[in-house]
C-alpha cells in the first residue's frame, strides 16, 4: 500500500528479508539526461548523512567488505576484457595519459581497493548513479534504490561513482561537491582528515574505471540508450581522471 512498508521472512532462511517502499509518483533520475545543479547538491548531501549514520559499523552487521576476492577478482578479469572494447568503440572518449591504464589498472586494482577498505569505513550503497536514485518534489526527499552491492568502504566509493559518472563538471564544479560532501559530513560530527578525505577519493575514482570499463564494454551496442549510456560514464570517468591527474598513481 503507498507510503507503506512490507518486510517478509524467507522461510527457507532466517538472514533474509525483503524490505518496499511504494515510490509510485516519484521522479526516477535518468543517467543519460543528467540532473539539475540542485539535485546534485541534494545527493551529495544525503550521501554525507547516510554515511555518517554508517560510519565505523558494528561488525555484528555482517557487512561484506568491498575488497574481497570475488570483487578484486572479477574487476581485473572485467577490464582485461573491457578496454579492447572500449579502445575500438570509445577511443575517442580516452586521452593518451590514460592509456597507461590498459596494463597497470589490473596491476594496481588489488591495492587500490585496500586502501578504500581499511579503517575508516562506513556502509555503502555500492551503485550510487542517477539511475538508482528517486526523487519525492514535494518534500524534497531522496531515496536511493538497487542495495544488493551494499557492503563497508570507504565512503568516498559512493561519492567518486556518482560525481564523476553522473555529474558533469559543466553542470557544477567537481570541486564544489566535494566541498559540499566534506563539510556535510564533518557538521554530523564526524571526525575525519581532508588530507586522507581527497586521497581516498581519487583512489576511489581511479578504481571506479574498472566499473567504467566493465559497464561500457559489455552493453548492448546495438541499443541506443546503452551506447549513451556507455559513453556517458565512460567520458565523464576518463574527464574526470584526466582533470585530477590521477593517473599517477598508476605510475
Amino acid at each position: 500500500t503507498p507510503d507503506c512498508y512490507f518486510a517478509e521472512k524467507n522461510p527457507d532462511n532466517d538472514d533474509f528479508a525483503m524490505l518496499l517502499e511504494d515510490l509510485r509518483g516519484f521522479r526516477i533520475g535518468d543517467q543519460v539526461a543528467g540532473c539539475s545543479a540542485d539535485d546534485a547538491r541534494a545527493i551529495v548531501r544525503v550521501l554525507a548523512k547516510f554515511h555518517a549514520s554508517g560510519w565505523d559499523p558494528d561488525p555484528g552487521l555482517n557487512l561484506p567488505s568491498h575488497n574481497n576476492p570475488a570483487q578484486r577478482d572479477g574487476m581485473v578479469a572485467g577490464f582485461q576484457m573491457g578496454w579492447p572494447v572500449i579502445m575500438e568503440q570509445f577511443g575517442d572518449l580516452v586521452p593518451e595519459a590514460a592509456l597507461i591504464a590498459e596494463k597497470r589498472m589490473p596491476e594496481v586494482t588489488p591495492a587500490l581497493l585496500e586502501e578504500m577498505c581499511t579503517p575508516p569505513v562506513a556502509v555503502v550503497h555500492a551503485d550510487v548513479r542517477l539511475d538508482n536514485v528517486f526523487f519525492d518534489d514535494n518534500t524534497g526527499e531522496i531515496f536511493f534504490v538497487d542495495w544488493q552491492s551494499v557492503c563497508t568502504s570507504a565512503p568516498e566509493q559512493d561519492l567518486a561513482y556518482f560525481v564523476t559518472q553522473s555529474v558533469s563538471p559543466d553542470l557544477v564544479p567537481h570541486q564544489e561537491l566535494l566541498d559540499l560532501y566534506y563539510s556535510s559530513l564533518t557538521a554530523e560530527g564526524i571526525d575525519y582528515s581532508r588530507e586522507q578525505f581527497e586521497r581516498r577519493y581519487m583512489v576511489s575514482a581511479l578504481y571506479l574505471l574498472d566499473y567504467a570499463v566493465v559497464i561500457a564494454g559489455t552493453l548492448d551496442m546495438g541499443n541506443e540508450r546503452g551506447i549513451k549510456l556507455a559513453r556517458t560514464l565512460l567520458g565523464g570517468c576518463m574527464s574526470s581522471l584526466d582533470a585530477m591527474n590521477a593517473w599517477e598513481l598508476l605510475k
